[in-house]
């Protein structure tokens, strides 16, 4: 009788302990699962002004190393001196390396101050003096390496403009080309304006992109890419946005989506960006498509600040990304509030995503407030003044 009482005892720890596990495997105390970000007090919620500092408290934040992102060019403040329609310089000394123009040469863009987005006047293009149509104009700017990205994640942001006519009917045209190393390379990741679909060609070219229909014509759109170079079973996997809806996900291997199936494997890490902007190909004609582009922010991290226009981050159509500045701790991140498009004294909501792209369920409502312009920057203090 002692040596049953004491099976019956052990299988009924037995059974306790598998219930334990059970229930660690149900709620995430196994350390499988993290809580979403959860944004406890923005400070202030109200008067946030364009270009001011704003401290974000809250839990799940994760720690994000370097804290500002590897790159933001919001082309506003980028160069002094130009006039609308003229050629951005550039080089080792100026933002970008290179750019890609016209037909017969690699110039630069245009400088473009006539169709301003918000807050931000500056904007990059293929025709400087129409928001209709271009002639016979490619407009990129490229050229940079980011190699802290390794085999990790790619995040790239920037708004687009396209007009309302032209065409972009041709399935060479291209908004990027990014590279494994930032040069203008064959063996690339593309997004092209008329593919629904990706296509893999080995040993040259892999492309993604959209229909039409997902661009709103005569209108800002915000573009997004984001690139994991350590996908499985292949790699890199590459994900579009078209404001805030995901519009493409592809990667080599995957049913429907490349034509190269598996054959192509694993391809090289992208780690740059060959261009950005407006390739046109074989279709130079007065009804060329305008582009008008910039406000770009590049990481190596899914882990950003997005201010919406709805209270989850998932019904939003509007989104502007926040520039991260000296403090991203899991309780804390301080930021510089870029209001973008959205209008003086409205009401917005904010949101912190982690490293795995994940954003506090409900948006925490801010409001804005006004400075009166664009440039928040205070001026330098007057030389040479004396009081009499």
């Amino acid at each position: 009788m002692k040596t049953f009482n004491i099976k019956f005892k052990k299988a009924i720890e037995y059974q306790y302990i598998l219930i334990f596990i059970i229930m660690l495997g149900i709620f995430g105390l196994a350390g499988n699962s993290k809580a979403a970000p959860a944004i406890t007090s923005p400070t202030p919620t109200t008067g946030w002004v364009h270009g001011s500092s704003m401290t974000i408290s809250g839990s799940g934040f994760g720690i994000k190393n370097p804290v500002e992102p590897l790159f933001w060019d919001p082309v506003d403040g980028m160069y002094s001196g130009l006039s609308n329609g003229d050629r951005i310089p550039v080089g080792d000394s100026y933002k970008w390396p290179g750019g890609y123009s016209t037909a017969t040469g690699y110039n630069s863009p245009y400088y473009k101050i006539t169709n301003p987005r918000g807050k931000w006047i500056a904007k990059y293009s293929n025709n400087p003096s129409s928001n209709n149509d271009a002639v016979a104009e490619r407009a990129a700017v490229g050229g940079l390496n980011f190699p802290e990205i390794g085999s990790g994640i790619m995040y790239a942001t920037w708004w687009n403009w396209i007009g309302s006519n032209g065409t972009l009917d041709n399935s060479q045209n291209k908004f990027t080309r990014f590279t494994y190393n930032g040069q203008w390379e064959v063996a690339v990741v593309v997004w092209s304006p008329e593919h629904n679909s990706g296509y893999d060609f080995a040993g040259y070219s892999r492309f993604v992109g959209y229909h039409d229909p997902s661009v709103n014509r005569g209108d800002w759109n915000r573009m997004e890419k984001t690139i994991d170079n350590n996908a499985a079973p292949y790699h890199p996997r590459v994900k579009l946005y078209v404001n805030n809806a995901e519009i493409s996900d592809c990667y080599s291997g995957k049913t429907g989506c490349m034509s190269g199936g598996s054959v192509e494997g694993n391809l090289a890490n992208i780690n740059g960006i060959g261009a950005i902007g407006w390739m046109p190909e074989f279709d130079f004609t007065s009804d060329c498509a305008t582009v008008d582009f910039g406000e770009i922010y590049v990481d190596n991290t899914l882990a950003k600040v997005e201010i919406c226009d709805a209270s989850t981050k998932s019904d939003s159509n509007h989104c502007e990304i926040q520039i991260p500045q000296t403090t991203w701790n899991d309780g804390q991140i301080q930021i510089k509030v870029n209001q973008g498009s959205f209008a003086d004294n409205s009401n917005a909501y904010l949101y912190v995503l982690d490293a795995n792209g994940m954003p506090n369920a409900n948006g925490k409502q801010i409001t804005f407030g006004s400075d009166g312009g664009g440039d928040t920057t205070p001026p330098n203090a007057p030389a040479g003044l004396s009081v009499i």
